[in-house]
């Protein structure tokens, strides 16, 4: 008894628990998504400027190579045509007008002759022509270049240039280095061409470039030599920094391996930042939704705990005057249903409401599957403490039962069941079914309720079908017929002992006075069920 008095003041705070639980996964899932959303769009933008800036800096690098080619093909040419290349005016006057284009465009230009015993000679320099004579068999620039290879043989490399090497070449700071070993036509000796490009000057050129397009992205460069460490760090619109000691968090970068160097571009803070704002937008709806929900529902709950005090107070106002024991537990029971349904019909207009996501729904759905399992135990044990009463059998099977509203509740189930647990299910009432049929409304529908309860508990996959329909009795009065076909594990009545939503279904059937039969579908999966309302 303390049981049905305390169960219903206790429950109904959970509503408000539901709706803030269910409204800040909503929050969470909300943020989660714009939070994938934001690293997305962050992700195209930082790949679509860190290209732009490659693809200016290859430009500029492929065009310098493209002058370096026209002017071997040029040079081979004349050699072919007679001319001795390597003391010829005109030849020195071509390399330097292409020395000047190449020079343009940040590269050095030096043409080294190789002599017997391999050792290289600068006969062409610029704009460095006062190196011209010089050997640089030995110099960095030709490190590990071997010129007993047969040519045409093209490398490149990339080094930092500094005092503890030659610098009689070249200047401090980072170099890319092309390097190509080429056999001129009529010319004994094999000509080393060398262009060489300070990796910090073509990088402020493309900074220049993409100033004359708008604000330059804030982005970091490292440079690395191929298989070494870092030669250089670069700021976008700052310049050259040192590289930083230790080990570098490069993830999310992204990388140009071309040109002789390997190049990893990386955002800034303040690249960051300027991206809207540095972090996406929070889910101010969705929590402002929840906080008003969570209110009504406590609101709700507060008049429902209200209201049931009072119902408790009447109850123990005139709990003496009721005639016996079985008059309380029916009205408590009415009490508890009736509650029950209101919150139940709550749950259900919040599920079709605009606005409700899969993930809510499925709260929901747990929620009404809830209060469902609560409803059929009530109802089990009244009726088992009514089992052998005649009196209040009978007194259960009293009343109208309006087959459509039936019929309403019965999908509405079928509906949860099915979007809760992935299985097919549907509802066959008969097209003759009459609008009205004797008994009681409420334990009929327990009665269906705690049989798709019993079916879903067996049945993992495939699908439940329940059919309603009406035959005669040997008094000619009607008499309704359920039978449910599913899919699921064998199981029947005297399962019981071993299945609760067995023992609920046997416990109500029993106290209906109803019967239930078994036999298997002929598919040879599953079976089915028949329930046979008998009335007096």
């Amino acid at each position: 008894m303390k049981f049905f008095e305390q169960l219903p003041s206790k429950s109904v705070f959970l509503l408000p628990v539901v709706a803030l639980v269910v409204g800040l996964i909503s929050v969470d899932a909300a943020n989660d998504r714009a939070q994938t959303l934001y690293d997305a769009r962050f992700r195209e933008r930082l790949e679509a400027d860190a290209s732009l800036r490659i693809t200016v800096r290859d430009f500029a690098i492929e065009a310098a190579e493209q002058n370096f080619n026209e002017l071997i093909s040029t040079m081979s040419a004349r050699s072919f045509a007679g001319v001795d290349i390597l003391n010829d005016p005109a030849t020195e006057t071509l390399i330097n007008s292409y020395g000047e284009r190449l020079a343009s465009q940040y590269i050095h230009l030096i043409v080294g002759s190789v002599a017997d015993g391999g050792n290289v000679y600068v006969k062409y320099a610029f704009p460095r022509s006062e190196l011209e004579g010089r050997e640089i068999s030995d110099h960095p620039l030709l490190a590990s270049f071997d010129v007993g290879l047969t040519p045409p043989f093209i490398d490149q490399i990339a080094y930092r240039a500094s005092l503890d090497n030659d610098l009689s070449y070249t200047s401090e700071g980072a170099l890319a280095v092309r390097r190509m070993l080429v056999a001129i036509p009529n010319l004994d000796e094999q000509l080393v061409f060398i262009v060489r490009a300070n990796v910090a000057d073509i990088q402020r050129a493309t900074d220049t470039f993409l100033r004359e397009l708008g604000p330059i992205p804030k982005l970091q460069s490292y440079h690395f030599a191929p298989g070494s460490d870092c030669i250089m760090q670069y700021s976008a619109g700052v310049g050259e920094q040192p590289c930083p000691s230790g080990n570098l968090d490069l993830s999310g970068s992204v990388v140009s391996e071309k040109h002789g160097e390997v190049i990893y571009l990386l955002p800034t803070e303040a690249y960051i930042e300027d991206f809207e704002g540095g972090r996406p937008p929070f889910a101010y709806t969705e929590l402002l939704v929840t906080l008003i929900a969570s209110a009504l529902a406590w609101a709700i709950a507060v008049f429902f705990r209200r209201r049931l005090s009072e119902s408790e107070r009447e109850l123990q106002a005139y709990r003496g005057s009721l005639d016996s024991k079985d008059e309380l537990t029916t009205a408590l029971h009415t009490m508890v249903i009736d509650n029950l349904d209101q919150v139940s019909a709550l749950a259900r207009r919040v599920k079709g409401a605009d606005g409700i996501d899969t993930e809510e729904r499925r709260y929901l759905n747990i929620a009404l599957s809830e209060i469902g399992q609560l409803r059929l135990s009530l109802d089990a044990q009244i009726m088992a403490d009514a089992d052998g009463r005649e009196d209040l059998q009978a007194r259960a099977r009293k009343g109208n039962v309006d087959t459509k509203e039936l019929c309403r509740s019965i999908r509405r189930e079928l509906e949860r069941v099915a979007d809760d647990e992935g299985i097919e299910c549907r509802l066959l009432a008969d097209d003759e079914l009459p609008e009205s049929l004797p008994g009681s409304q409420y334990w009929v529908e327990s009665a269906m309720l705690a049989l798709i309860n019993a079916s879903q508990s067996f049945t993992d996959e495939g699908f439940i079908e329940l059919s309603i329909w009406v035959e005669n009795s040997m008094q000619g009065q009607p008499e309704l017929r359920v039978r449910c076909r599913d899919t699921g594990i064998s199981w029947s009545a005297d399962d019981g002992d071993d299945h609760a939503a067995v023992a609920m279904l046997k416990n109500i059937l029993n106290g209906l006075g109803a019967q239930l039969a078994r036999k298997p579908l002929q598919s040879g999966i599953g079976q089915e069920h028949l329930i046979q309302f008998i009335h007096d």
